[in-house]
């Protein structure tokens, strides 16, 4: 009986999340979409450059840092979600904050947003040098 009590509290323990080491209320540091792929696995704040906006009828990819297939890392909109985002066509270009968990797919970092919260435009639009 001991020893059942002592595995079901060492695997309570073990199965703690790492999250909660994060203190409660503390904002998670930004990492570079470069960088997205060390954090698979975990929840990230992801900021980059978009390099190319890609939609089909069932998707919406951002990609960040060059083009498919190339791309750093994706932020992802499936169909269902299209209706929370707006002008997503219009990112290219911008740096913009991803935030959610991150995970593998066929080798790249993603993530998939389903709620506008989950993005930020950092930069409203490209900056273009002063006219003389």
């Amino acid at each position: 009986m001991m020893n059942l009590f002592f595995a079901v509290l060492v695997a309570a323990f073990l199965s703690v999340p790492a999250a909660l080491a994060q203190p409660q209320g503390q904002a998670v540091p930004p990492i570079s979409a470069a960088d997205a792929k060390k954090f698979v696995g975990t929840n990230a704040v992801v900021v980059g450059q978009v390099a190319e906006v890609n939609q089909t009828e069932k998707v919406i990819r951002l990609n960040f840092g060059q083009k498919f297939p190339q791309q750093d890392f994706t932020a992802v909109v499936f169909a269902k979600n299209f209706g929370a985002f707006t002008n997503l066509a219009t990112l290219g270009g911008k740096t913009v904050e991803i935030s959610g968990k991150v995970e593998d797919y066929r080798g790249h970092p993603q993530i998939i947003l389903h709620t506008k919260g989950q993005l930020r435009v950092l930069d409203a639009a490209p900056t273009t040098p002063a006219a003389k």
